[in-house]
């Protein structure tokens, strides 16, 4: 299953990717019973909706009503979600740990830094080049994972129990504000370097965890200007969290 949001009639819309087309649940409130198309309201409530939002948007799905069905290339998409915060994993790289494998708390802590939707454009939105801010602006694209069920110190085994879907992000960042240098003293600044307007490109879509058999095994390209930039595999990072 693949949602995306979309602009329809001056709101975002819910929907779900279908061959060449959208399907908005929203105008499909004949074939549900009353109350239930609360859980089609946006990304967020699809995710609280749990079994009973699976179960209403595959029996959309298979039936196709024909009035909540939109072509593709009549739909402007954004974001597919505005997440409240984004965590994104520092040193994910198993090359990268390896670089800085002689730093005191390499491979020992989780590393983090934090975006918020304010970071967040959706596909075919500009990123901002502000020169006030940054002289070298930087792309990274991530495998972003949305959980979809809370938690609290899960056992590594039962982590992937508690992810809804997986989706594309774009880690922006002004990299001179990100490492900040004075003599022989080197520190980093996150919030300017990471958080900022445009930052955090996500989508086009979310893809339901049912349909990635291995999210370890997933290539991960970028391309600038159709020159491409970045080529590696989800199978480089380092999800070891110990």
């Amino acid at each position: 299953m693949k949602l995306v949001s979309f602009w329809r009639a001056g709101e975002i819309r819910l929907g779900f990717l279908l061959d060449g087309e959208i399907l908005e649940p929203g105008l499909a409130q004949s074939l549900l019973a009353p109350g239930e198309e609360q859980v089609f309201r946006d990304t967020i409530s699809f995710i609280r909706g749990s079994e009973l939002a699976f179960a209403l948007a595959s029996r959309l799905i298979d039936q196709r009503p024909t009035n909540a069905l939109h072509p593709f290339e009549s739909c402007k998409l954004v974001a597919p979600m505005l997440p409240s915060t984004i965590l994104c994993a520092g040193s994910n790289y198993r090359e990268h740990n390896d670089e800085k494998a002689s730093s005191p708390m390499s491979g020992k802590e989780p590393e983090f830094f934090i975006k918020t939707s304010d970071s967040v454009v959706g596909p075919e939105e500009g990123i901002r080049y502000d020169e006030i801010l940054t002289r070298k602006l930087d792309c990274e694209t991530e495998l972003a994972i949305v959980i979809g069920k809370s938690g609290r110190h899960i056992a590594k085994e039962r982590a992937l129990e508690h992810v809804f879907g997986y989706t594309i992000v774009n880690d922006v960042t002004a990299r001179d504000r990100q490492v900040r240098r004075s003599g022989s003293f080197t520190w980093y600044e996150l919030g300017r370097g990471k958080a900022f307007d445009t930052s955090a490109p996500i989508g086009p879509w979310i893809v339901t965890a049912d349909e990635i058999d291995d999210p370890q095994t997933l290539d991960i390209k970028t391309r600038i200007n159709g020159d491409l930039r970045q080529s590696s595999n989800t199978g480089k990072y380092d999800l070891d969290l110990r």
